[in-house]
């Protein structure tokens, strides 16, 4: 099972919250890590610290911790995606300047029934050290627990968890094993994981637009719709959203279509068995002719983030065709994952997501 404790961390003096929530590092290096050191302060002892993240209407409590690298290599920290070495030789990169983790590996565990203990208690009780709205308008609350009961019991808890699922940061927690093999510190066997409940994640949809309908006219393109076994429903000018699994929603010429799939799905395989990839070997290749969706540059990924309406946008700027899927769930996830297997590319949209150079983990 993965090793979860408590660490000291350095964190960010609360008048320069500024540097966290309205500039965070992007995937090139910052001019100076020194530069940034002074605006830092460092608690004296290794501690938990409840995260909160609040928005429109979703609240989710978690803590960050150090989890133990071993865990990654083993496979009781799961994974669900490919990476990418050069993705991961930039974060590499990060921690050799920082000395340690400035963004934590978002994780979670299988929560049904087993709730974090003590935290919300704990939170309740206590005012944060942080509480400040990011540029995307999320609430981030930040308590550093400093009852040993709580922490213990914290630490015990754990020790019964017998996997974590990474949901966002496969190339951070890739870097930090990578790091690890390499480095003779025994901090830098463990990385900074910000650890949430499983039925408190929110999961949204990550959607596709295409270029062009692959040599077809509108026509042609329903009629190799129905063929593939998807009822197709023309809904109106409004953006629709897929309601179940094996709903779709496509937008061709600023109408919009109710698709849903009938065909049959291996269910061995759960992979195969997602909407995601019921869309991809059914319609975008076969019938779209996209067949490496990583690299083919006539497919776009849209966040859910931006809404069906940003989705629409992009038919009238180039795009001819658009779909939109019904989010990938947390149980198909840990089938996935606890299978040693990898969805397809953009699968899932996890928000919202704690910020970076926040807290650090040092090495």
């Amino acid at each position: 099972m993965p090793i979860v404790r408590p660490f000291p961390a350095l964190r960010l003096s609360p008048d320069r919250i500024d540097i966290s929530a309205t500039n965070p590092i992007p995937e090139t290096l910052p001019a100076s890590a020194a530069a940034a050191a002074s605006v830092y302060l460092r608690d004296p002892e290794p501690c938990f610290y409840i995260y909160r993240m609040i928005r429109d209407g979703h609240e989710q409590t978690g803590i960050v911790a150090a989890v133990n690298v071993d865990g990654y290599d083993e496979g009781t920290i799961k994974r669900h995606e490919l990476i990418r070495p050069a993705k991961v030789d930039i974060q590499a990169r990060l921690i050799d300047e920082f000395r340690g983790n400035i963004e934590p590996t978002l994780l979670t565990y299988d929560s049904v029934g087993r709730p974090l203990p003590g935290v919300r208690d704990y939170a309740k009780a206590h005012a944060p050290l942080y509480d400040f709205a990011g540029e995307d308008d999320t609430i981030h609350q930040i308590w550093a627990i400093d009852d040993g009961l709580l922490t213990e019991e914290l630490q015990l808890f754990f020790r019964t968890v017998e996997a974590l699922y990474i949901c966002d940061g496969h190339h951070r927690i890739a870097a930090s094993a990578a790091y690890a093999k390499r480095s003779k510190n025994p901090r830098a066997q463990y990385f900074m994981a910000a650890i949430f409940p499983s039925e408190e994640m929110l999961i949204l949809d990550f959607n596709r637009a295409v270029t062009d309908l692959n040599g077809l006219s509108k026509a042609e393109l329903l009629e190799k719709l129905r063929a593939a076994s998807f009822e197709t429903e023309c809904v109106g000018n409004a953006p629709y959203r897929p309601a179940a699994r094996g709903e779709f929603a496509m937008v061709l010429d600023d109408e919009w279509y109710r698709l849903r799939y009938t065909g049959e799905r291996d269910a061995s395989d759960p992979v195969v068995a997602l909407d995601v990839s019921v869309l991809q070997d059914k319609i975008l290749g076969p019938i779209l002719g996209i067949d490496d969706p990583t690299h083919d540059e006539r497919i776009t990924f849209l966040r859910a983030m931006r809404g069906l309406a940003g989705l629409q946008a992009m038919t009238h700027r180039g795009m001819k065709v658009a779909f939109a899927t019904f989010p990938v769930t947390m149980r198909e996830i840990h089938e996935v994952a606890d299978c040693g297997l990898t969805m397809p590319p953009k699968s899932t949209c996890f928000e919202p997501k704690p910020v970076q150079n926040l807290l650090i983990h040092t090495i």
